[in-house]
């Protein structure tokens, strides 16, 4: 079963609206599977979640978000909404950038299958994701993870 969550790990504050956060990307599917740490602001945590919901409405046109760290501690991230299928499933893509010493930098891509209901809802949980605080979690389909 496909998943995808998103946990907040850290996150401090540069000014009472931005900020500076640090949240653990986890991607299954049947086929691959990657994680990655990724320092953002909560804006950015905000839009990823806001455009996963609003795509659940525009579900005939793809979506491209790229998450890249302005500060260079973060490989950056993208995830792709393709257009929904006839069943209203969509496929995501969750493109990880990686660097290790010994392959260097490579890039990780994960498909991860969503119905739209679940996606809207997964997005709307992420938007409000900085409010609920360190530790708090936001699961597309929780029951595979």
């Amino acid at each position: 079963m496909d998943s995808l969550s998103i946990e907040l790990t850290w996150i401090d504050g540069l000014s009472q609206e931005c900020l500076l956060a640090t949240v653990k990307i986890s991607a299954l599917s049947p086929q691959s599977s990657a994680v990655q740490k990724c320092d953002l602001d909560t804006f950015c945590i905000r839009d990823l979640g806001e455009l996963m919901a609003s795509h659940s409405f525009d579900f005939n046109t793809k979506h491209s978000f790229t998450i890249d760290d302005r500060h260079g501690t973060t490989e950056p991230l993208t995830v792709v909404m393709h257009e929904a299928n006839a069943s209203g499933r969509v496929p995501l893509e969750v493109v990880f950038q990686l660097k290790d010493d010994i392959v260097g930098r490579y890039s990780s891509t994960v498909v991860v299958w969503a119905e739209l209901g679940q996606l809207e809802s997964f997005g709307k949980k992420l938007a409000s994701l900085p409010k609920r605080g360190v530790g708090a979690t936001c699961e597309l389909n929780p029951e595979s993870i």
